[in-house]
């Protein structure tokens, strides 16, 4: 979705089809100097952590 309002850094990632999950949208912080994206730690606590779920998961 385009947004006027410049967001210089930040990125918009959307989770729009998921097995048995939820779909939504989740800011991330673009580091193109590396090539890279982040999460973006507005609210600590709030939301998913999914760097943290997903190298539960692989344990």
């Amino acid at each position: 979705m385009y947004d006027s309002q410049n967001r210089s850094g930040e990125a918009d990632l959307i989770i729009a089809k998921h097995r048995n999950g939820p779909t939504r949208t989740i800011t991330v912080a673009a580091q193109l100097h590396f090539a890279r994206f982040v999460d973006m730690a507005q609210n600590p606590g709030s939301g998913t952590d999914f760097t943290q779920q997903r190298q539960s998961e692989e344990n």
